[in-house]
C-alpha cells in the first residue's frame, strides 16, 4: 500500500513537471514568434518609410503613403508594448496587422512616384520650351523690325516709325512675358534654407492655453501633441513619454541630453516635409498619500498613469510635498527622438515639451 501511494506521488509529481516544462515551452515559442513578427513587421515598415521617402524627393504628394505608415507604424507600437508586458499572443496579432496594412504600399508608392517623375519630366520640358520660346519671339520681334525699317525707314515715314516702335516693343515685351511666365514661376520658388522640427503641446482646445495643472487622482484630461516638420523630407519620430518627480532629471537643451528616467511608452508618427501630425493624448494618474520620516513629511505615491488606454507602471515613484510652493511635485516630458537609417536606429532631437502638475487628490 504504502509502495502504491509512493508510486501515485512521484507520478502525479512527473505529470506536474511535465505540464510546468510543457507551459513554459508553449510561451517561449509564443514569445519567440511575437519577437518574429515585430522584427519582420519593423523591417517592412522601414522599406515602406525609404520607398515614401524616394517618392517625395521626385516630386509626388505622399499625404496617403504616410497616413498609412502611421497606421502601421501605431499597430507596430502598440505590439512593441503587447510584447514589454507579456501579452506576446496580442503582439503577434498586431505585428501582422502592421504588415497587413502595408500589403499594397511599395506598388502604391511606385505609382506616385512614377507619375511624380512623368509630372517633373512635362513642367521641365514647359520650363524649356518656355526660354526656348521667349527667344523666338524676341528674336522674331527683332526680325520684323528690321524688315519694317528697311521697307517704310523713308525720311518722310520715319516720325510715324518712331512712334510705332514704341508701340511694337510693348507689344513685344508682353508676349515675352506671357511666353516666359512658366520659366519664371519655376525659377520664382524660393528654396527651403531652414531645417528644423516644430514639437508643441495644446491644450483641449487645440490652443496653448488651459493645460491641466492640479490634477485629481483617477480623473480624465486631454492634450494635444504637434509635430511639425521642417526638415526637407518625410521624417520618421519618435515620441518618449517619461515621468519625473521634483529630484529627477529633466531634459537638457543645453547638453542636449534626454532625460534619464525609463521610457514608459512611445508613439511614432511619420511627417513628410512642411506638414504637420497631431497626436490625441488622454491621461489619468492613479496616487494616494503616506506620511513619511517619523510622520513628518507627507508624500504623493504614484501607482500607474493610463495614457490612450494604456496602464503604465509608476510604482516606486513618489513626491515628497514642497510647503514653500505648495505642491506634490509631478512632470509628464515628452522627447522627440528621430530615426537615422545610418546607424539604424532613434537618435534624440533636443526637443522636448512637458507638463508640469500639482498632485492634488
Amino acid at each position: 500500500m504504502r509502495f502504491m501511494r509512493v508510486s501515485i506521488t512521484l507520478v502525479l509529481m512527473l505529470f506536474i513537471c511535465v505540464a510546468i516544462l510543457s507551459g513554459s515551452s508553449v510561451v517561449k515559442a509564443q514569445q519567440n514568434d511575437a519577437a518574429s513578427a515585430i522584427s519582420t513587421a519593423h523591417a517592412q515598415l522601414l522599406q515602406c518609410f525609404d520607398a515614401a521617402r524616394a517618392a517625395e524627393s521626385d516630386g509626388a504628394n505622399i499625404s496617403s503613403l504616410t497616413n498609412v505608415l502611421n497606421i502601421a507604424g501605431g499597430q507596430l507600437s502598440n505590439a512593441e508594448f503587447a510584447y514589454s508586458s507579456g501579452n506576446f499572443g496580442l503582439a503577434s496579432s498586431l505585428a501582422s496587422q502592421s504588415q497587413s496594412s502595408l500589403g499594397s504600399f511599395l506598388p502604391n508608392a511606385a505609382a506616385l512616384k512614377s507619375s511624380a517623375v512623368a509630372s517633373s519630366n512635362h513642367k521641365t520640358l514647359i520650363f524649356v520650351g518656355s526660354i526656348v520660346g521667349t527667344f523666338v519671339v524676341i528674336g522674331a520681334g527683332v526680325a520684323v523690325w528690321v524688315l519694317v525699317k528697311r521697307k517704310y525707314g523713308n525720311q518722310a515715314q520715319k516720325v510715324s516709325l518712331r512712334t510705332f516702335k514704341v508701340l511694337f516693343i510693348l507689344v513685344i515685351a508682353i508676349l515675352s512675358l506671357l511666353v516666359a511666365s512658366p520659366a519664371l514661376q519655376r525659377i520664382s520658388i524660393s528654396p527651403q534654407t531652414q531645417f528644423f522640427t516644430e514639437l508643441s503641446l495644446l491644450g483641449p482646445g487645440h490652443m496653448a492655453e488651459n493645460y491641466p495643472y492640479n490634477i485629481t487622482s483617477d480623473q480624465t484630461y486631454n492634450i494635444f501633441l504637434d509635430i511639425g516638420n521642417q526638415l526637407g523630407s518625410v521624417t520618421y519620430y519618435q515620441v518618449e513619454v517619461k515621468f519625473r518627480n521634483e529630484t529627477q532629471f529633466a531634459p537638457n537643451e543645453f547638453n542636449s541630453t534626454s532625460s534619464s528616467q525609463p521610457s514608459l511608452c512611445n508613439f511614432t508618427a511619420f511627417v513628410a516635409n512642411q506638414e504637420s501630425f497631431e497626436i490625441p493624448i488622454t491621461f489619468a494618474f492613479d496616487f494616494n498619500y503616506s506620511f513619511v520620516n517619523n510622520f513628518s513629511q507627507e508624500q504623493a505615491n504614484f501607482n500607474s498613469l493610463i495614457l490612450n488606454g494604456a496602464t503604465l507602471n509608476l510604482q516606486g515613484q513618489t513626491s515628497i510635498w514642497a510647503p514653500q510652493a505648495h505642491v506634490f511635485y509631478g512632470n509628464l516630458i515628452f522627447e522627440l527622438w528621430i530615426y537615422n537609417s545610418t546607424i539604424g536606429g532613434f537618435q534624440y532631437n533636443n526637443r522636448s515639451v512637458s507638463l508640469v502638475f500639482n498632485m492634488t487628490s
